[in-house]
């Protein structure tokens, strides 16, 4: 574990990573850090995630459970045949460092991350995006 860095600096470098945004050179850059601490973040929070949802997982439904998914659609109020799962996205608000604070500002004024979320009927999230810059349009996150 990598001390003197803040938990928030260690996530920002992981979705900055992780979502294409930049690489270690770049990203060590914007924060004043070694292009090595910078993956050595990456990695201690992707190793942090592994850890929390060993149990469970991210996952596209399959066999019956997309035969369930698309039962409870087609008996939902309205009825939404062939549908199996819900896409939204959310921009969500962080406090960047000032070097690339006008990055991640949006359209509104807000500096955030935007995210993806696909979820079943009991709403439960099949797969999720995090990582894209509040200055990208919506389209760009896949």
């Amino acid at each position: 574990m990598i001390v003197g860095h803040s938990p928030e600096l260690k996530v920002l470098c992981a979705l900055l990573y992780l979502g294409g945004e930049c690489n270690g050179f770049s990203g060590g850059d914007k924060f004043g850090i070694g292009e090595t601490t910078f993956y050595r973040h990456v990695v201690e929070v992707a190793e942090a995630i592994v850890l929390e949802l060993q149990e469970e997982t991210i996952a596209l439904p399959v066999g019956d459970d997309l035969a369930a998914c698309l039962h409870a659609t087609d008996t939902h109020n309205p009825p939404l045949p062939g549908c199996a799962l819900f896409m939204d996205g959310t921009h969500v608000e962080f406090s960047p460092p000032k070097a690339i604070f006008l990055d991640y500002q949006n359209y509104k004024g807000q500096t955030t991350i935007q995210a993806q979320v696909v979820c079943d009927h009991k709403c439960r999230v099949r797969d999720l995006v995090v990582g894209h810059s509040g200055k990208n349009h919506d389209a760009r996150v896949r």
